[in-house]
């Protein structure tokens, strides 16, 4: 391995850019409903998603694969690595290339998305619905 700045580079392919020891991966159950939808199919419903919060990035929805409607998701060819994630696949979500993706052996920041997807919002219609406010009894 040779290092080229802040990225890895191996035969003059960039794989990942190094950690930063101030970035921050956190990732909360939420019980707020989230939709998503293809050209006005839903292709995806979930009342207990996950919300991955990191540092500079907007907040991402990742929902469990059984609350995917079957048959809607093809492997991608794109592939990309996080120092902080891990390695990450993409999918083809109902036609549409590269609009989901999914850490299968994520690193222990973002164990908590192990075995869900997240969608693209920039490709596919995600809606998550408001807070559901728990009022406490009497």
């Amino acid at each position: 391995w040779q290092k080229a700045s802040a990225w890895f580079v191996e035969e003059e392919q960039v794989f990942a850019h190094l950690r930063d020891p101030f970035h921050r991966v956190d990732v909360h159950e939420s019980s707020r409903p989230v939709t998503v939808s293809v050209d006005g199919r839903v292709v995806a419903a979930c009342e207990r998603p996950k919300l991955l919060f990191e540092t500079g990035l907007p907040a991402r929805v990742y929902i469990p694969r059984p609350d995917v409607v079957a048959g809607v998701l093809e492997e991608s060819e794109r592939r990309s690595v996080c120092p902080y994630k891990g390695h990450s696949r993409y999918l083809t979500v109902a036609g549409v290339e590269a609009a989901a993706w999914t850490y299968e052996a994520p690193l222990p920041d973002a164990i908590k998305v192990q075995g869900h997807v997240c969608f693209d919002d920039e490709r596919v219609a995600v809606e998550l619905g408001p807070p559901r406010a728990q009022l406490p009894a009497g």
